[in-house]
């Protein structure tokens, strides 16, 4: 399958190679959420590594690419994620910096294209003095951070690092969908205009993805309730609204409304369950997540001020959607083993209903999710856009259908959602109908003249209905197939093959005959099946299947030849006659590379068997 980049994406791509012309060494840019970053990535580096066809060295090109990225969830593997976007554009990355088993400089230089790999493991001095090995040997590399805003963390040591990693790096790119914090701290590596404001060398936001059609456009539901709250200077209880409340009465607020037994968490789930299992019937694959809020926030979430229990809070909201619709949902945590595995699991799936905490809070590429619950509060609009986020990603089939977001009725959430609203309004105001004025168009259905559309809904329709093919054998005077005229001699060359084959019998024989017409056609117009263009190689799919064969015909050897000793079959079979450890071959070395040592091994293995 050939990659067809988006508008945005080539446009991002010229702005860099225009700032590379000028003699520019740092790009940002900032694209709104589910736009597709991590394509933007692969697409940057493949333009420094020189991977373009029919292109010529210029002094641009680079040797490797560094891509840091803050979860494992981003990072993905084969098929998803910042490796399987790199592998899908042709690039050959691997999944981590350190070849050998510790953190230890000095590290061998990779032969792949690319590192993708985790702000914590990179965000050391073992890395950075290996960097600088590296760049004393004339090894170039272009760094790429994704959600960079995220180097503030960890008392901001990532962002030491990544300011000392960039100095080495020949290029250095960082990106994110949203370039503001809400505690206002400056991000690394980002310079500042004079109004304290980040620069950015170009722009995707989120009115120019519901514009261009990239991203879905956003609606909300709040769900408002009735806080009993006490005063203890007039020693009196009242009720408010929580749409009402202020900063003074929000603590006693998020104990009521997130309670998972309350009936403010009770009724969420019901609206979100019949409006998701209306959206199934058209989407069968539809979902919903639901995030909750983590624990340690405030006593509600402790046992006697002892150790957080913040997967409780998250099993007693699964517990209560089971209890509620009857569906068992998808529970995630950061303390689960297997969540990459749960989280590739059901975006594979069809399950109507996911649960978790901050791990598909960003970066995260579920688009069959169409919904998103807040059980939770949050101060940070920059964490509000990036859960929304999740069900901004366009999946077919599409009709133009906005992203549902349920949340209570906290003033601040209310402000946030009419803030995101407000830009998908002003992407769609001129994608909406011209005559009901609606997007999606609200207009009545010219066959049946009902909004929406039933036409598709009557079983036996009495109109008339297109007629694809012969359902009988016309007289040999030709006849049509779809629009295509199927002349008379190929009819009687269909008819004679029906005598004549057991096998071909049954066939009609006018849609045998235009099967036989279309033949010649692409014969004579010089096509063939040899001509069609070869699929599009997954380089990470390809390495872990010659690490398989190698280690396969190793263990072959090991076991017919060296008296089940693995570990002297390796060294004798791979370390002595590549001169190179086994670790760092399977790390560093390009598919082409594997595929000689597997195939020597192969040689070696019917050695063995024909001299034993």
């Amino acid at each position: 399958m050939t990659f067809q980049p988006r508008k945005w994406q080539q446009d991002c791509l010229v702005r860099f190679e225009q700032k590379l012309a000028q003699g520019k060494t740092t790009f940002v840019f900032e694209a709104c959420m589910g736009a597709g970053k991590s394509t933007m990535a692969a697409m940057i580096a493949q333009s420094v590594l020189n991977k373009h066809e029919n292109k010529h060295k210029n002094e641009h090109e680079i040797d490797h690419v560094i891509v840091l990225v803050p979860w494992r969830s981003i990072q993905g593997d084969t098929d998803k994620g910042m490796l399987g976007t790199f592998a899908e554009v042709g690039l050959d990355p691997r999944d981590r910096f350190f070849t050998y088993s510790r953190r230890q400089p000095r590290q061998p230089r990779p032969r792949m294209d690319a590192t993708i790999t985790l702000y914590q493991e990179m965000c050391c001095q073992e890395a950075v003095d290996t960097l600088v090995m590296w760049k004393r040997d004339g090894f170039r590399f272009a760094l790429i951070c994704d959600e960079i805003h995220h180097t503030n963390e960890i008392n901001s040591t990532w962002g030491t690092y990544v300011e000392q990693i960039r100095t080495l790096a020949t290029y250095s790119v960082f990106m994110s969908g949203t370039y503001f914090r809400s505690d206002r701290k400056p991000i690394s590596c980002v310079p500042l205009d004079q109004n304290d404001e980040p620069v950015k060398d170009y722009r995707f936001s989120y009115a120019s993805g519901v514009k261009e059609n990239v991203v879905r456009a956003v609606t909300t539901r709040e769900i408002d309730a009735n806080v009993l709250l006490y005063d203890k200077s007039n020693d009196r209880k009242y009720e408010l609204l929580l749409s009402e409340t202020t900063s003074k009465e929000l603590s006693e607020a998020k104990k009521q409304v997130l309670d998972p037994h309350g009936e403010c968490m009770r009724h969420m789930i019901e609206n979100v369950h019949a409006a998701l299992m209306q959206t199934r019937t058209k989407f069968p694959d539809a979902a919903c997540l639901f995030v909750c809020r983590p624990g340690g926030g405030d006593d509600f979430t402790r046992e006697g001020g002892g150790e957080s229990i913040e997967d409780r809070n998250v099993h007693k909201i699964a517990r209560q959607i089971e209890s509620l619709t009857g569906a068992s949902p998808t529970v995630v945590t950061h303390r689960d083993k297997d969540a990459v595995g749960k989280i590739a699991r059901f975006r594979r799936g069809t399950d109507p209903y996911l649960v978790a905490i901050n791990m598909v809070s960003e970066g995260c590429d579920i688009p069959r999710l169409r919904a998103v619950a807040f059980c939770r509060y949050t101060r940070s609009e920059m964490l509000f856009r990036q859960i929304v986020g999740r069900a901004l990603r366009l999946h077919d089939p599409e009709d133009g259908t906005a992203a549902q977001i349920y949340l209570p009725a906290f003033p601040k959430l209310i402000e946030f959602a009419e803030r995101l609203y407000n830009e998908a309004q002003e992407g769609i105001k001129d994608r909406r109908c011209s005559q009901c004025g609606g997007w999606p168009c609200e207009c009545p259905c010219g066959e049946c003249g009902e909004h929406p559309c039933v036409c598709e809904q009557v079983l036996f329709p009495t109109k008339d209905i297109k007629l694809l093919g012969m359902d009988a054998t016309p007289v040999l005077d030709g006849g049509h197939v779809g629009n295509d005229k199927v002349t008379e001699h190929y009819v009687r060359y269909a008819v004679t093959i029906t005598q004549q084959s057991d096998a071909h019998r049954h066939f009609n024989h006018t849609q045998l005959g235009h099967a036989l017409q279309q033949f010649v056609q692409l014969q004579q117009n010089g096509q063939s099946e040899t001509t069609t263009t070869a699929p599009q190689v997954n380089p990470a799919v390809q390495r872990d299947t010659m690490r398989r064969r190698i280690n396969r015909h190793v263990r072959q050897l090991a076991y017919h030849h060296y008296n089940k000793d693995y570990a002297k079959a390796y060294h004798t079979e791979i370390e002595i006659p590549f001169r190179t450890k086994f670790t760092v071959i399977t790390s560093t070395w390009t598919v082409d590379q594997l595929r000689e040592v597997a195939d020597r091994l192969e040689r070696r293995v019917m050695e063995v068997f024909r001299g034993g």
